[in-house]
């Protein structure tokens, strides 16, 4: 139930602003790899 919610919130970013970058996505790789 955790990870659809992460995956919800990250979503939403890319689906109203069009970033092209994967800057966030990368960010969260890490902190949950780490974690």
């Amino acid at each position: 139930m955790l990870g659809a919610i992460i995956g919800d919130v990250v979503g939403s970013v890319y689906e109203w602003n069009n970033i092209k970058t994967k800057y966030l996505s990368f960010i969260l790789e890490r902190l949950l790899f780490y974690r």
